[in-house]
């Protein structure tokens, strides 16, 4: 043995570390085996399927094959295998004397809205000292659970929803819609204005920002067998654009169109029109101009849907043409619409005290050439 020693020392530290460590190890290693072997461990799933309504319940037994007390800690977690669910961690502190077993309850879980349908497993593990001694797992099913469903609010300035946005402008139509993967949700939806007041809307609509501020949108989504939901969409609107320029607006259209374009003289000629993009109270002017000289210059107001209508007696007979137009606002530019021409004919009434006036001094012509006539005889 001595010169064993002699023969380590002779060969350097190293060899000495080395074999410390192997022979560390060794001994860990004959630790472990001899309390890997010294305990059972067993998981019972009480059902091999679940569905809502139903409790999963979850035991571990646990035996203490040595012949002398132990204590132990029992790690379980039950986790969903597709990730869909939080997993659920809990541990045990056990004191058994020598061959004893317990019973630990160790899930009793009902099945509610947090779990999907799909393959769950639990694991467990038992320590001793600072070892995992002997691990356990069992497997359960859910099904029936409701699934997610995606739903998405669109807002947007035209009724496409081509081009979606966040921010609007005062008096602009705001057109809202909504997307989902699931055929026929139901729907309830609440408008929150910054006035405080609120009122109930059916998506897809479309609504007039009379207001400054911020606005919400609140739903409440359910469909059988799928999860209910609750979305909360924001969205401004400003006074005006502070930033747009006059170069980067966008063009607008007005149309125009006229109930009859020939009336007779008294009677009101009647038209209406749209200004598009949609937006309430644009001031609308229309021109109504005979043989090149403006009779008339009127401003109407659009309404909620940018639509507009006006009515007017012309003073006189003739041919006519009236025209609308506006000025834009911060973001979309002025316009103008087609010109429509029409006609106002004389009155009946007019014509016909015209007529009588004519036959009344053709009379009289008449007479006085009789007249004449029988005086030239005498």
């Amino acid at each position: 043995m001595p010169s064993w020693g002699i023969r380590l020392s002779a060969r350097g530290g190293g060899e000495v570390r080395s074999a410390r460590l192997f022979m560390a190890m060794a001994f860990t290693a004959a630790a472990w085996l001899t309390a890997a072997q010294a305990h059972d461990l067993a998981l019972n799933v009480s059902q091999p399927v679940y569905r809502p309504g139903d409790v999963i319940d979850v035991t571990a037994h646990v035996t203490n094959t040595k012949g002398q007390p132990t204590n132990l800690s029992l790690d379980v977690l039950l986790r969903d295998q597709r990730s869909k669910v939080a997993p659920t961690l809990v541990s045990h502190d056990l004191s058994l004397a020598g061959g004893e077993s317990k019973s630990i309850q160790l899930f009793l879980l009902p099945v509610d809205q947090r779990y999907y349908s799909g393959p769950y497993v639990v694991q467990a593990s038992l320590i001793e000292g600072r070892f995992v001694v002997c691990q356990a797992e069992a497997t359960f099913q859910i099904e029936g659970a409701p699934e997610d469903m995606a739903f998405e609010i669109i807002l947007s300035r035209d009724p496409s929803a081509s081009k979606r946005a966040s921010v609007f402008i005062k008096n602009e139509k705001v057109y809202l819609a909504y997307d989902c993967d699931v055929q026929g949700p139901a729907i309830s939806a609440w408008l929150n204005l910054p006035d405080g007041s609120k009122r109930q809307i059916t998506l897809p609509c479309n609504v007039t920002a009379k207001q400054a501020g911020s606005y919400s949108i609140q739903l409440n989504v359910s469909k059988d067998g799928y999860r209910p939901l609750t979305i909360v969409k924001y969205f401004a609107v400003l006074e005006q654009d502070p930033v747009l320029l006059q170069s980067q607006r966008e063009a607008s259209n007005l149309s125009l169109a006229i109930a009859r374009d020939q009336i007779q003289q008294g009677q009101m000629v009647e038209l209406h029109g749209f200004v598009l993009p949609a937006h309430a109270d644009a001031n609308v002017t229309l021109s109504y101009v005979k043989q090149g000289i403006t009779s008339a210059e009127r401003t109407v107001a659009t309404d909620d849907d940018g639509r507009f209508s006006d009515s007017f007696r012309p003073p006189e007979p003739g041919d006519w043409v009236v025209w609308a137009s506006w000025n834009g606002d911060s973001n979309h530019l002025g316009g103008k619409s087609n010109e429509i021409r029409f006609t106002v004919q004389p009155s009946i009434l007019e014509g016909k005290l015209i007529w009588a006036i004519i036959g009344i001094l053709a009379i009289l012509l008449v007479a006085v050439a009789v007249g004449g006539l029988r005086r030239q005889r005498r």
